[in-house]
């Protein structure tokens, strides 16, 4: 992320983000403290749209980094590629300030 991407990033609190998703219906997700915009990817999710749609509005972190599944006992955790974070990084617009 270049220096001039982090200046236009949305600070956010936790209830504002909820006030986005809930209420704007923002297709927005949070991931190590920034905040994504998912809407469209769920056509190009290799987990499908469900994956997708289900998380709207979660902290997909540990799903991201495989310490927990959706689908528990029928479905391995899965940790997610370079090329994944890479895709998440250019969905960044905002972070949850504390």
């Amino acid at each position: 992320m270049t220096p001039e991407a982090a200046l236009k990033l949305e600070a956010m609190t936790p209830s504002q983000f909820e006030l986005q998703v809930f209420e704007k219906k923002r297709q927005l997700v949070i991931l190590d403290n920034l905040v994504l915009d998912v809407k469209g990817y769920e056509h190009h999710h290799p987990g499908g749209r469900f994956v997708m749609q289900r998380n709207i509005g979660r902290d997909i972190s540990k799903f991201f980094y495989g310490g927990y599944s959706m689908m528990a006992g029928r479905q391995p955790q899965k940790v997610h590629s370079i090329q994944a974070l890479s895709i998440a990084k250019r969905m960044v617009v905002g972070y949850i300030e504390k």
